[in-house]
């Protein structure tokens, strides 16, 4: 194990709810809330784009709580009206995250 793997970062999906969408192929580690005593509501956080994997600009989420930087989820739209995690259909409704 090298020193990159013992520095994950957290699933906040797993974390949340013992569920991941990506499954064994997530690059985040796996742990669940009655797991540790650890407050990720802290200035460290920062909420990724499922689609590019980068920070979100101008983030927004799905109904189905999927998190996407607007650009990314327009261009994944227009290919297909369903979330790009899930494959839920997300009618285009969009909730922006401050």
């Amino acid at each position: 194990m090298n020193k990159k793997d013992t520095h994950k970062t957290i699933c906040i999906p797993f974390y949340k709810t013992g569920y991941c969408g990506y499954g064994k192929d997530c690059l985040y580690l796996h742990i669940r809330e009655d797991d540790m005593d650890l407050n990720l509501e802290n200035d460290l956080y920062v909420e990724l784009c499922g689609i590019c994997q980068n920070k979100l600009i101008n983030g927004v989420k799905t109904q189905c709580n999927h998190s996407f930087c607007l650009e990314c989820f327009i261009n994944s739209y227009k290919n297909n009206p369903k979330c790009f995690i899930c494959k839920l259909n997300t009618f285009g409704r969009l909730f922006p995250i401050n």
